[in-house]
């Protein structure tokens, strides 16, 4: 039996709870929309604290696709605070079903240039936090 054949075709993921990295613009907002379109819960992160802008997402996809919408700040470049978000989430919103590891950062110049500082951080936001959260989200999507 289809694990989804009790939701309806146009909300597959109705009673999931999806947590989607670097989702208050671009890709990530466009799939955190998606997502909630199709009846998820969305854990919006971003790298700044709540703002009136990232209130104002949270309304906006919550009122229009009728499903609960939270957001979450965390700078992923500490992946010590990764478990500890993805268990607030967790107890927030529910088992984390979708994980989406959006999140990145960019730095640009030349090798011999490339200040070891900005070297760190993008192995930690574009890779190592992507093993946190993977980890994180399923160590962590059962509230004990």
């Amino acid at each position: 039996m289809n694990p989804t054949s009790s939701f309806p075709a146009s909300r597959p993921h109705a009673g999931r709870v999806a947590w989607i990295t670097g989702s208050t613009s671009g890709i990530g907002l466009a799939v955190a929309r998606h997502l909630a379109s199709e009846g998820a819960a969305i854990a919006l992160h971003g790298q700044a604290a709540a703002s009136a802008e990232t209130d104002a997402l949270v309304r906006e996809i919550a009122q229009t696709h009728g499903v609960p919408v939270r957001h979450y700040g965390l700078d992923l470049r500490d992946g010590s605070a990764i478990a500890p978000l993805a268990q607030r989430i967790a107890a927030e919103l529910g088992p984390i079903d979708i994980l989406v590891n959006n999140a990145g950062m960019q730095h640009v110049s030349p090798l011999l240039e490339f200040p070891a500082g900005k070297w760190d951080e993008l192995l930690a936001v574009n890779l190592s936090c992507l093993l946190y959260t993977s980890d994180a989200a399923d160590e962590r999507s059962s509230v004990d």
